[in-house]
């Protein structure tokens, strides 16, 4: 016997499929996860996510701080809009920045001094200006590699190497990279994984759950007729500074 849809109060909670004695939950899809977000942040439920559109907020007192105090350091609709990301993309935490050039300089951010990169040499053009010739200038090694090749990546990862930078598809040559076998590899020598997921987003490709620490996504095919301009860190992985990625969101050009 299988059920139709379970609803309760208005919401969708998945599927239950029953056979016999067992019964099944099933994961619900992106577009329920969508329709049924619960807004935690509005206390008045509104369907319809408000657009806070102010660059401050009153505090309760000279000495007592709301949750809120400038939009750039935290806005309620931002906080909505990371939390869906990070839901989506099942990660523990998402930093949304207004580029993903924005995004991908934060993320280097957390490396320091001598330690590495390896990345594709087929990657986005911003990515890969980025990479030759911003990044050296802090001391950081940036190894270029096929990363079609399992062997190259291999051999490129070092006892300095701290982060791979991942595209599947790449862009513009759309080669198909083996995100889970590298994240395992990159994982057992104590380095974190990026991945370019702004072609496949997460309604096709869930890096995070094939071993990527840290996602990058929105500007292409999130956004309909390119009309938005906007890039997300979802982010999953103990190695993984949160509060300096937070600071970074908040105290660069993002």
């Amino acid at each position: 016997m299988r059920t139709d849809k379970l609803g309760i109060c208005g919401r969708w909670f998945g599927f239950l499929v029953v056979g016999g004695a067992d019964l099944e939950t099933k994961e619900p899809s992106v577009s329920t996860m969508l329709t049924s977000f619960e807004n935690s942040f509005d206390k008045y439920g509104a369907l319809s996510t408000p657009l806070y559109q102010t660059a401050t907020f009153k505090q309760p007192s000279a000495t007592d701080y709301g949750t809120y105090d400038y939009t750039r350091s935290g806005n309620p609709t931002r906080d909505v809009l990371q939390s869906l990301m990070a839901k989506l993309e099942k990660a523990d935490q998402a930093f949304c920045f207004t580029s993903g050039m924005a995004a991908l300089a934060a993320v280097t951010h957390l490396l320091q001094a001598g330690q590495e990169i390896v990345a594709g040499e087929d990657i986005y053009g911003g990515s890969d200006r980025l990479l030759s010739q911003v990044v050296p200038r802090n001391g950081i090694v940036v190894k270029r590699v096929d990363t079609t090749k399992i062997s190259d990546v291999v051999s490129a990862i070092g006892p300095s190497t701290r982060l791979v930078w991942l595209e599947s598809p790449t862009n513009p040559r759309q080669q198909i990279t083996d995100i889970k076998t590298i994240s395992e590899i990159a994982h057992s020598h104590g380095a974190l994984v990026l991945v370019d997921n702004s072609i496949m987003s997460p309604v096709l490709s869930r890096p995070i759950e094939l071993g990527a620490g840290i996602e990058y996504v929105l500007t292409r095919y999130k956004s309909i007729l390119h009309h938005l301009m906007a890039k997300f860190t979802p982010v999953r992985c103990p190695m993984c500074r949160y509060r300096d990625a937070l600071g970074y969101q908040i105290y660069s050009g993002t």
